[in-house]
């Protein structure tokens, strides 16, 4: 039987779930059926102008389970390279450790918070990057 067709980031995070659980896609559908938020937030932001991602809160190290194209083409990273990892991956030697901080104690006190800080593309060069928790 054929599945029906999904976004790009929801085939991306049934075989990042399937891998993690030792199954294949087939197990990890279990998990991430049509219609969850990720899938409606995929649709929803794919073609936007700036860069969007979510990360999954409850899954340890808040991994990322969606990116637009926007985030492609500014940071370089496809979905296969950032689907399943934690944002750390774009932090560089220009990253501002204060920043970081700042995003930090605000996961832990689970508070909103808009934090501009240096992040390095693919090729390691460097964009200012405004990140909004909410």
């Amino acid at each position: 039987m054929e599945r029906p067709a999904t976004p790009r980031c929801l085939r991306v995070l049934e075989q990042v779930l399937g891998a993690e659980s030792g199954g294949g896609p087939e197990e990890s559908v279990k998990r991430v059926q049509p219609g969850t938020w990720v899938e409606m937030l995929t649709q929803a932001t794919a073609e936007l102008p700036y860069a969007v991602i979510a990360a999954d809160m409850y899954e340890p190290g808040a991994k990322l389970v969606c990116i637009n194209r926007a985030f492609e083409k500014l940071t370089g990273y496809d979905e296969e390279a950032s689907v399943g990892r934690n944002c750390r991956f774009l932090q560089g030697a220009k990253t501002e450790p204060q920043a970081v901080q700042q995003l930090v104690d605000a996961l832990r006190q689970a508070k909103p918070v808009q934090v501009e800080l240096t992040n390095h593309r693919i090729d390691g060069s460097p964009f200012r990057n405004l990140i909004s928790l909410q």
